[in-house]
């Protein structure tokens, strides 16, 4: 199956999307395929009829574009909250003692009360914002951010997500609003936050290559306590 450009991913209470919820999908015009959650869209239109269809059968859906060069990217934060209800909010180290001195914190207590630790995914554990029983962001409060200013890089390039080698654009209330963002522009946001990832995870390696468990890594890694 070719992937196209556009990716819906449909989330439901029982898991994959339901089979008559697949086959409606499958005859709206443009879309290229399903593959478990996921929608191949050829356009916009396409993949806002798929959203359509999913909600209106009690799905949950976000719609992915792969940023190419000629694209038209628009964005202005409209205050509703849709990108701090991210179920996965990444917070690297240096981010974290960042937040910790803003809020006037010690770095232990922040990580106790406003985070946790993201599920491992081979055998690499991150460490994530909390979140609210509403699934917002735990710093979400008054339609606002709390901590706006040292905010993680995460929330920082919304909508710009780079995933899996290539870079996505999130669209939400506030795309097709606002400033336009240049194709070199993201290509720069996201190559900045990807390179910061990578070397959390390539000094998280290099320390479970030399037999560290899980908590001693992230000690070592949030907390800056030394190597024995």
């Amino acid at each position: 199956m070719q992937l196209s450009r556009f990716r819906v991913l449909c989330t439901f209470p029982e898991g994959l999307i339901p089979q008559r919820v697949q086959d409606e999908i499958r005859t709206t015009p443009g879309v290229r395929g399903v593959t478990g959650c996921i929608v191949w869209a050829d356009t916009l239109d396409s993949a806002f009829r798929v959203r359509e269809v999913a909600k209106s059968a009690g799905g949950k859906v976000k719609i992915y574009e792969a940023v190419v060069d000629g694209g038209e990217y628009r964005f202005e934060c409209q205050g509703k909250g849709t990108c701090c209800s991210e179920a996965y909010i990444l917070v690297l180290p240096d981010e974290a003692n960042m937040i910790s001195e803003y809020l006037g914190v010690s770095i232990d207590d922040f990580l106790d009360e406003f985070c946790e630790i993201a599920t491992p995914h081979d055998s690499l554990s991150t460490i994530k914002l909390k979140t609210r029983p509403n699934g917002k962001c735990i710093f979400f409060e008054d339609d606002k951010c709390r901590i706006q200013p040292v905010k993680p890089g995460e929330c920082s390039i919304y909508p710009i997500i780079p995933h899996e080698g290539a870079i996505w654009w999130v669209h939400g209330p506030g795309s097709g609003k606002g400033r336009q963002y240049t194709f070199y522009e993201i290509k720069k946001l996201a190559g900045e936050r990807y390179r910061k990832v990578k070397d959390y995870c390539d000094a998280y390696a290099k320390l479970l290559s030399e037999g560290r468990d899980q908590d001693s890594i992230l000690d070592i890694l949030f907390k800056k306590i030394e190597k024995n």
